[in-house]
């Protein structure tokens, strides 16, 4: 008989809340060293119910909620203090069992998707409109799909 190592638990835990999600909530983490852009996206996804969204300045906070609870979505700036956001999404999914969707924003308008991000990325410029947002959001969780 296998003995359950504490990775085969962790995997299993994983797949038992993802499929909890699929079945309801989603959750989105949202990492970004501005106060006001946090409080922004935020704002743009509370009217969806089935949204668990939790928002982050810390980059290392965001990586112990990630690692614990993956998300179906993250939202990352690119340009932050101490990890930027490519760096951020590259260690998660070097840690997670799911290349998980992510939308990077940034305030620099030449930033490209490369495959260097991941194939799993997407990008928008800062100032975020609110419909584009939600376009980009709900391409990758239709619930959200305005």
């Amino acid at each position: 008989m296998k003995k359950n190592t504490q990775n085969d638990i962790l995997f299993l835990d994983t797949l038992v809340k993802r499929e909890l999600r699929v079945q309801g909530e989603r959750k989105i983490v949202i990492v970004d060293d501005c106060p006001n852009a946090l409080l922004l996206m935020g704002r743009y996804l509370e009217d969806f119910s089935k949204l668990r969204v939790e928002v982050y300045q810390n980059v290392f906070e965001a990586m112990k909620s990630v690692l614990s609870d993956e998300p179906d979505m993250m939202i990352i700036d690119v340009e932050m203090p101490k990890v930027n956001g490519i760096e951020l999404n590259r260690f998660l999914n070097r840690m997670s069992l799911f290349n998980i969707p992510t939308l990077f924003v940034s305030r620099n308008r030449n930033y490209k998707i490369t495959a260097e991000t991941g194939s799993n990325c997407i990008f928008l410029p800062k100032p975020l409109a609110k419909e584009s947002f939600l376009e980009k959001v709900g391409n990758i969780i239709p619930a959200v799909a305005a």
